[in-house]
């Protein structure tokens, strides 16, 4: 597929830090995320049994929607952690997120490290700088491109139903109002579902919504009933119970776990 745009449509950086050797997080994010060790070490992988180290200025890429195992080892001098990180949504030809359209290597080249060091610093200190911010988060698209290679045998179908879901899923979606949008057959939505995300149609909506819900927790104060209704789930009993199915702990527990380790 030819590019004809790249829009950065929203963006998040902050820092985290904590002192709890094998401190463990599992988690799924909407968006695409590139995280930068600073002091001690990050465990990460997509699989909890094959995680692997980065060290200082070491950085590592987590497409949107994969679940993401990490682990924060401490460093045995400071007896400290730390890291900084960007979550990113950049889409390509105003429809489509990069992470659709390209296979992203594990970790960011070694030669690319003080680079995104410096990028992430400047967007933390000069929030304000909007024009400054964007030219830099640009620039990460850049080197992200650079480094990636374009998926051949992508299903157009798929594509469009992940990006579709991505900007409707606050709203009441079904199997049936998916094919009427896409004018496919039902069968076929569930077919398609099943090839390119490995679950249902109300599964895959469900885990769109709770990896939105799982960055609102982390970075804003709304009560988590409130964001179990802004992202799409009409029973806020039902949304927390599928969240602490996929977390592992309930919404108000996953944010202060998140929050009290960011500065």
């Amino acid at each position: 597929m030819k590019i004809d745009s790249v829009n950065i449509q929203s963006y998040i950086a902050s820092t985290y830090e904590c002192s709890e050797e094998g401190l463990y997080h599992c988690k799924s994010l909407p968006t695409l995320s590139v995280v930068q060790t600073l002091d001690g070490e990050y465990e990460f992988g997509f699989e909890k049994d094959k995680l692997k180290r980065y060290s200082k200025l070491e950085a590592f890429i987590a497409p949107g929607g994969r679940t993401q195992h990490i682990v924060h080892h401490l460093n045995p001098e400071t007896h400290h952690f730390s890291g900084q990180y960007v979550f990113a949504d950049i889409i390509v030809n105003n429809n489509y997120k990069l992470e659709d359209l390209f296979e992203l290597p594990d970790s960011i080249p070694s030669k690319y490290g003080f680079e995104i060091f410096e990028l992430i610093r400047y967007l933390l200190a000069n929030a304000e700088n909007i024009c400054g911010c964007y030219s830099r988060l640009y620039r990460l698209a850049e080197i992200l491109l650079s480094i990636s290679s374009q998926k051949e045998s992508a299903d157009p179908l798929i594509t469009e139903l992940r990006a579709y879901v991505g900007k409707n899923y606050a709203k009441r979606i079904t199997a049936q109002t998916i094919s009427e949008q896409f004018a496919v057959s039902v069968p076929t939505v569930f077919r398609k579902f099943k090839a390119g995300f490995g679950m249902t149609p109300a599964n895959y909506i469900n885990s769109v919504r709770l990896a939105q819900a799982a960055v609102m927790l982390e970075m804003t104060q709304k009560p988590a009933g409130s964001i179990g209704y802004e992202v799409g789930f009409e029973d806020v009993f039902y949304f927390s119970k599928l969240f602490k199915q996929k977390y592992g702990v309930a919404p108000t527990m996953y944010r202060e776990r998140m929050q009290d380790t960011r500065k």
